[in-house]
């Protein structure tokens, strides 16, 4: 894939949808041959967090796909094709 990409967006969160603290899990040391290709952000401030009820749960995870964003309007062109994908 990597001559077809240009950049691979990875955006994580410090909170599950469910507003649960979670570790960030991505290195970018691990990835030396791609680094200069990622762009990479770590959110760490959700809507809601601990114990939320189902609807806010939703508004979590639209904050959380919807972080990646603010990476994509400073990097993407008006040509470009976006994939976007859960790693579950």
């Amino acid at each position: 894939m990597n001559s077809f990409v240009d950049y691979f967006v990875i955006s994580e969160g410090t909170y599950t949808f469910t507003g649960q603290k979670k570790d960030l899990v991505f290195d970018i040391t691990n990835f030396p041959k791609y680094s200069h290709e990622i762009l990479y952000q770590a959110v760490d401030k959700f809507p809601k967090t601990g114990n939320i009820n189902t609807e806010e749960q939703w508004e979590n995870y639209k904050y959380g796909r919807n972080a990646a964003a603010k990476i994509l309007n400073e990097n993407a062109k008006d040509r470009d094709i976006i994939l976007i994908g859960d790693v579950d």
